[in-house]
C-alpha cells in the first residue's frame, strides 16, 4: 500500500492506496480497487476513486475515462470538457492532444480545437511546438495548429534550447523552428541540447557540439550522459565512468562503474550531488575524502560496490554502501539497502529509517512510500 509522509516520517494521512502518483496542481492521482481518484496534500480524498483510468492534473484539468471514453475534470470534481474522446492526454502549455475516430487533434483548455488538422499521432507541446506524425513521417505544428515543419523526417524530437534533433536518410542532425538545418544530418545518433551542448555519435565515438554545430569536445568517448547538468556530464571510456566540464576537461577521474549492464552513463549532478558507484580497482578515497585514481587492477577486489554520493569537486559525502538511491530532492535522498528503503540527508545521516518497501523522492516536503505489510512501520 502507498502512503504519503512528511520529512518527519509522519504520515500525512492514515489513508492508504494501491498507487499514489506525484502531485501536480496540488493534487495527486491515486488508485484503489482498480479505480482512480485524487487526493490533496493533506491526504484527503477530494475526487472519489470512480474512474476506470485517469491521468495527472495540469493547467487545472485532468483526463479521466468512464467506460471507453475520455474527458477532463476540474480541480473541484466538475466536468470541464465532456467525456467524448477515444483517448486524451494531459494539458501542457495550455493545450492537450485528444483522439477521436482514430485520429489525433489539439484542443485548448475550453475544449475547443485549435485547428481542423488531424494527425496519426501528436506528442505534447514543448517550447511552443508539438511533434506530429502523418503515415510514417514526422514534423511539427505550432501553438496555432499550423504545420510549420512538414512531416518529412524519419524521426524528430522536441525542441530544446531552440533546436530539435531530426533523422533523415538514417542520420541525425538539428533544425530550428524556421525549418532551417543548423546541423547537417551526419551523426549516427545525437542527444538533445542541454546548457548549450549536445552529445553526438559518429563511428561509435561520442563528443559534443555547440548550438552552431561546431564540434567543441572531440569524438573520443564510448558513452556519455544525457547532457550537462550543473556544469558537468558523465562520460565513459573503457568501461570507466568519470565527469568532464563544458571545456572537455576531466574534473572527476574515471573511477566509477557504469550504472547498468548496457554501460550507460546515467549519473547526473542534481542540487550539487551525484549518485555513483566507485570501482576499487580504478580508484579510492584519499585522506581528505576525495576520490582519486589508483588503478590497482586487483582481481580479488569486489568491483560491484554499492552506491553513494559525491560533490562536484569529487568529495565523497555519502559512502558507497547502498543498493540503489534516488537523487537528492528537498534535501533528502531515498536510499535502498537489503530490500528496504528510507531517506538520508546530504551528509549521509539517516533521517527516515529504512523500513519501507519502496520510496520516491520528496517534492514540496512530501514523499510517496510503500509498505507491503503495514506492521513493518509500527
Amino acid at each position: 500500500m502507498d502512503y504519503i509522509i512528511a520529512k518527519s516520517d509522519n504520515r500525512v494521512s492514515d489513508q492508504s492506496f494501491d498507487l499514489i502518483m506525484n502531485f501536480n496542481d496540488s493534487m495527486a492521482l491515486v488508485k484503489k480497487q482498480n479505480k482512480f481518484g485524487y487526493i490533496d496534500k493533506k491526504g484527503i480524498l477530494k475526487i472519489p476513486c470512480i474512474y476506470e483510468e485517469a491521468r495527472s492534473f495540469h493547467d487545472g484539468l485532468a483526463p479521466v475515462r468512464q467506460g471507453n471514453k475520455w474527458g477532463y475534470l476540474g480541480l473541484q470534481n466538475e466536468l470541464k470538457i465532456p467525456i467524448q474522446y477515444d483517448n486524451a492526454n494531459c494539458f501542457k502549455e495550455g493545450m492537450a492532444t485528444v483522439k477521436l475516430n482514430d485520429k489525433w487533434r489539439v484542443i485548448n483548455t475550453s475544449g475547443q480545437p485549435i485547428t481542423d488538422n488531424i494527425y496519426d499521432s501528436i506528442l505534447d507541446f514543448h517550447e511552443g511546438f508539438a511533434v506530429v506524425k502523418i503515415n510514417d513521417s514526422w514534423g511539427f505544428i505550432d501553438s496555432k495548429g499550423d504545420q510549420v515543419i512538414k512531416c518529412s523526417y524519419q524521426l524528430v524530437d522536441d525542441f530544446e534550447e531552440g533546436l530539435a534533433r531530426v533523422k533523415k536518410n538514417g542520420r541525425f542532425g538539428f533544425l530550428n523552428p524556421r525549418n532551417e538545418i543548423i546541423v547537417e544530418c551526419q551523426y549516427r545518433t545525437v542527444n538533445s541540447f542541454k546548457n548549450g551542448l549536445a552529445a553526438v555519435n559518429k563511428n561509435g565515438k561520442w563528443g559534443f557540439i555547440n548550438l552552431s554545430g561546431e564540434l567543441v569536445i572531440p569524438l573520443q568517448y564510448d558513452h556519455t550522459g544525457v547532457g550537462f547538468s550543473e556544469g558537468l556530464c558523465s562520460v565513459r571510456v573503457n568501461n570507466k565512468m568519470g565527469f568532464i566540464d563544458t571545456k572537455g576537461n576531466t574534473v572527476i577521474p574515471f573511477v566509477f562503474n557504469a550504472e547498468n549492464e548496457m554501460g550507460d552513463c546515467t549519473a547526473v549532478f542534481k542540487n550539487g550531488f551525484a549518485r555513483v558507484s566507485l570501482n576499487p580497482n580504478w580508484g579510492s578515497i584519499d585522506s581528505c575524502g576525495y576520490v582519486i585514481e589508483t588503478n590497482k587492477q586487483n582481481s580479488n577486489i569486489e568491483t560491484n560496490q554499492g552506491f553513494g554520493f559525491i560533490t562536484q569537486s569529487g568529495r565523497v559525502t555519502v559512502p558507497f554502501i547502498y543498493d540503489w538511491a534516488w537523487s537528492f530532492s528537498d534535501g533528502l535522498a531515498a536510499v535502498f539497502l537489503n530490500e528496504k528503503a528510507g531517506y538520508i540527508d546530504t551528509a549521509g545521516n539517516i533521517i527516515v529509517p529504512l523500513l519501507y518497501d519502496d520510496a520516491h523522492p520528496f517534492r514540496e516536503g512530501l514523499a510517496i512510500v510503500s509498505l507491503i505489510n503495514d506492521l513493518d512501520h509500527e
